[in-house]
């Protein structure tokens, strides 16, 4: 399926990215990665939903667009204090 907005194309490119950075997370870890895996979704299904809807009521999923961003931005922050990622991969 082929997706119009470059927003999408690029969270679905994160997550994609994303898969190969958490096999490499320990096992004692698994809150981590499962809360990596399910921000990153709830963030794709937030940007197709703020597509969906008014414009006043865009301005809410917007919001919470930004707040699953942020944690997934801590997630990376950790997982790069704790080395379980190279700086390389974060900015990736």
């Amino acid at each position: 399926m082929k997706d119009k907005l470059l927003i999408v194309r690029e969270v679905k490119a994160f997550i994609e990215s994303l898969d190969e950075v958490l096999i490499n997370l320990p096992r004692r870890e698994v809150v981590l990665k499962e809360r990596f895996k399910k921000d990153s979704y709830d963030l794709l299904e937030l940007v197709y939903m703020a597509n969906q809807v008014e414009l006043k009521d865009r301005r809410i999923y917007q919001r919470q667009c930004l707040t699953k961003i942020s944690m997934l931005d801590y997630y990376l922050e950790v997982c790069f204090k704790k080395k379980y990622m190279s700086e390389k991969q974060v900015l990736k």
